[in-house]
């Protein structure tokens, strides 16, 4: 009877696990939680088209003489301009001249402060070489001054930005008035970011001594005329006594109605907008857009809200004051046809207060505030973005989101959103990390301390049955006290030290991935979780065939792919792939592949047993993308563990 040899297999199956669909970062989960297609560890990565690909370097385009605190872009005059606010100054550059960032002009100063530069269309008084009717300008408040640039003014607007004081609307603050002033109504009210105002009056044919209804700045100039018609010369202005002395008297009203108009400056008229740092739109309807200023550092639950499509016209009874005097309005969020306003209140005092209108019996639009939901406040007056339609901003519990139900519901709570990166997020504005947030391309951009975080658009669940948005993480940005800013053409953000920088989205070939003067190279990698294969308590070993990762072949890349065991061993391998390129060329590369297909290379045999494996494929090459379909591991898994836990 022949006898039979048994091998001791203790082998009773080959299993294959494929991390593919990658969603995004998990820094919250617990190790073992972390689904397959999110990974614990990553950096500079970004989905496109299906797959992870390292994200674009960044270069400098020029430089500003301080830190700085807003940044914007519009078209203006039919030409794109950039503007940015530093060190209190108004930047510009673009425009006709085309000019860079390296070139860019000051054109206004002392705006300390300054959040925001705001976009809006004015009808400003007639000026040289400035066509007639509204045009659209850039404005900005801050530290007293409130300022417009108006591009459209050829030859001197780029040069400097004119005061709203010198340029707002005049309002008409009294009508019907006598000569001598004891008759006469208020018309409209005074203009609280200027002083220039007008006064009509029914002449009387004899009186030359008119009294106006404010102290006159006699500095500024006095001019009248008859409504709709010529000029009356002023003779002499009497500051102390507010009359304005004719060289002839006026000629009498033929009907009883006014005839004359004083235009003046007041000398005592109140600046408050002015100290604003803050400021957003909100529209009613299609044809009435306001403007609303608030971060005044005196008043900081006050806001002042514009005449409607008049930005440089806020009535000084048109103030609001939101919430206790203990909180300050902290920003802005559009939802719903509401305006959220958002405020730093705690201690269970509503965060949000929503601002809509009703119709009133004349059919004129009247502006409501009423409680909104309570929650966390924000962190800063910069933490506010938007993500696909939803309007968000950032707290020390992460990033809420502000949902249509909360607008018509007082008691609905905010909704968390940053489940996913909240790990790595919360920490750092704890510690009270400088932070600005922007949107771009339908995604949020976070600046927070030395890191950035980029939150997709996607949603996924979450342990506790909520949604998040999917985030990555990205270095090697200078972006600690950086203002980023979303444009249509590309991402920009300005450095703490004054350096505008922009994405390298647009740049193909060598030097995309380069980040800053120096060329440094953008490291990106992915990692996979300890993945236990669903069996922690017996050992497996990754089998030499069969496991691999699967790259984009648009890109010549290098990768690194790492096996990190739960002992801490680690094993690599550097992978070359990548079509045939002149440019950069290497013989290091040299498949001679042509096409664009993906292609999968193997890495199979690198890791001795294991129980937990983590898999990480990286890549740090300057002249290299890198894109990441799926990684594949084949492994076996042992019947029986008579060795016990190594």
């Amino acid at each position: 009877m022949r006898n039979f040899a048994f091998s001791d297999c203790r082998c009773d199956r080959v299993g294959r696990r494929t991390y593919s669909l990658f969603s995004g970062a998990d820094f919250s989960s617990a190790p073992g939680e972390v689904s397959l297609s999110r990974s614990p560890d990553m950096c500079n990565m970004i989905p496109e088209n299906g797959l992870l690909v390292k994200r674009p370097g960044w270069r400098v385009l020029g430089r500003l003489s301080a830190a700085p605190t807003a940044m914007t872009s519009a078209y203006l005059g039919g030409m794109k301009y950039f503007l940015a606010v530093a060190g209190g100054y108004l930047y510009v550059w673009g425009g006709s001249l085309e000019l860079p960032a390296s070139d860019a002009q000051i054109v206004a100063a002392g705006l300390t402060g300054c959040r925001r530069i705001f976009i809006a269309e004015a009808d400003l008084p007639p000026a040289t070489g400035r066509p007639s009717g509204p045009t659209v300008c850039a404005f900005a408040c801050g530290g007293g001054k409130f300022v417009c640039f108006d591009a459209s003014v050829s030859g001197v607007s780029y040069r400097s930005a004119r005061p709203v004081a010198q340029i707002g609307y005049a309002p008409v603050t009294a009508a019907g008035r006598s000569p001598d002033g004891t008759a006469g109504t208020v018309l409209e009210s005074v203009n609280a970011a200027s002083p220039r105002r007008r006064n009509r009056f029914t002449a009387d044919g004899t009186s030359v001594r008119y009294q106006l209804d404010a102290v006159p700045d006699t500095t500024a100039g006095v001019t009248a005329s008859y409504i709709g018609g010529a000029a009356l010369t002023v003779s002499q202005v009497d500051a102390a006594a507010r009359t304005v002395i004719f060289a002839a008297a006026p000629a009498a009203s033929a009907d009883g109605a006014d005839n004359v108009e004083i235009a003046f400056t007041a000398a005592d008229a109140p600046a408050e907008p002015a100290k604003c740092v803050n400021a957003a739109t909100f529209t009613i309807g299609h044809n009435d857009t306001r403007i609303v200023l608030s971060g005044h550092p005196d008043k900081p639950n006050y806001e002042w809200m514009s005449a409607p499509n008049d930005p440089t016209y806020f009535p000084d009874d048109g103030y609001a004051v939101v919430g206790g005097g203990e909180s300050a309005v902290m920003g802005y969020l559009n939802i719903d046809g509401a305006q959220c306003i958002v405020t730093d209140a705690r201690n269970g005092a509503p965060t949000l207060y929503l601002r809509g209108h009703v119709v009133d019996a004349d059919g004129k639009a009247v502006v409501t505030i009423r409680q909104g939901a309570s929650g966390p406040p924000p962190v800063s007056a910069d933490a506010f973005l938007r993500i696909g339609t939803e309007a968000l901003y950032l707290s020390e519990e992460g990033m809420m989101a502000v949902t249509a139900s909360d607008t018509r519901d007082s008691a609905a709570a905010l909704r968390p959103r940053s489940y996913f990166a909240d790990g790595r997020l919360l920490p750092l504005l704890k510690e009270e990390w400088p932070l600005r947030a922007t949107s771009y391309d339908g995604r949020g951009i976070v600046f927070v301390g030395n890191k950035v975080f980029v939150f997709d658009q996607k949603l996924g669940g979450t342990p506790d049955g909520g949604r998040a948005y999917e985030c990555f993480l990205w270095d090697g940005i200078p972006s600690n006290g950086a203002v980023p800013y979303g444009d249509p053409s590309g991402l920009y953000f300005i450095t703490a030290a004054g350096k505008v920088c922009r994405f390298n989205d647009d740049v193909e070939g060598f030097g995309r991935y380069l980040d800053g003067d120096d060329g440094d190279a953008v490291n990106a990698w992915w990692s996979t979780v300890a993945d236990d294969d669903g069996a922690l308590m017996n050992l497996k070993k990754l089998e030499n065939a069969g496991s691999g990762v699967t790259l984009s072949n648009k890109f010549c890349s290098r990768v690194v792919v790492t096996l990190t065991t739960e002992t801490g061993e680690q094993t690599g391998r550097v992978i070359e792939t990548g079509r045939f390129e002149w440019s950069p060329f290497s013989f290091r590369r040299m498949p001679f592949r042509s096409a664009h297909a993906d292609v999968t290379v193997p890495f199979g045999g690198l890791s001795s047993r294991y129980r937990l494996l983590t898999i990480r494929v990286s890549n740090d090459r300057p002249d290299q993308g890198f894109g990441l379909y799926a990684i594949t591991k084949r492994y076996s898994i042992r019947k029986t563990d008579k060795e016990g836990i190594n």
